[in-house]
């Protein structure tokens, strides 16, 4: 993120560099947010997959 927003040279570059530091942390959030809603899909479709999988396993149990 540093060599995103270069330190600034000017008064008016001074308060897009002060607006851009503040908000990198917002940014790490929502991106953090957007991985954890990744990752519990993830897990959910996992959970999903392994209980099709028993339930197959279940079956030939049954037909043998």
């Amino acid at each position: 993120m540093y060599q995103k927003y270069p330190r600034p040279r000017g008064d008016d570059e001074e308060e897009k560099y002060t607006l851009c530091r503040y908000e990198y942390p917002n940014e790490i959030a929502v991106v953090s947010q957007y991985e954890l809603l990744k990752r519990k899909a993830l897990q959910a479709e996992i959970e999903n997959l392994q209980l099709k999988i028993n339930d197959l396993e279940n079956e030939n149990k049954e037909g043998d």
